[in-house]
């Protein structure tokens, strides 16, 4: 049986605090993020904000595409990744 990994915020950050910024394609960032893509949990909050373009996350099994200018959040233990 698979199991879905969960991300600690120690492990990412000592301040328990990390902040990105993406701009463009996710693919780009696949090699300092590689989990992006991947199928996982955290333990910790995740919001974010687009300010333009569009995106698509899967989050609990649902897709979730976002368009223009968005605010967004991930609770933990919610099981998401990136698909575009």
């Amino acid at each position: 049986m698979n199991t879905i990994p969960v991300h600690k915020i120690h492990e990412w950050s000592a301040t328990g605090i990390m902040l990105e910024y993406f701009r463009g394609d996710i693919a780009q960032y696949e090699s300092q993020l590689p989990t992006l893509k991947e199928a996982h949990r955290d333990n910790y909050y995740i919001f974010f904000l687009q300010e333009c373009g569009e995106s698509c996350l899967l989050i609990d099994c649902k897709e979730c595409r976002m368009r223009n200018a968005m605010f967004g959040y991930i609770l933990p233990g919610q099981i998401h990744f990136g698909i575009e």
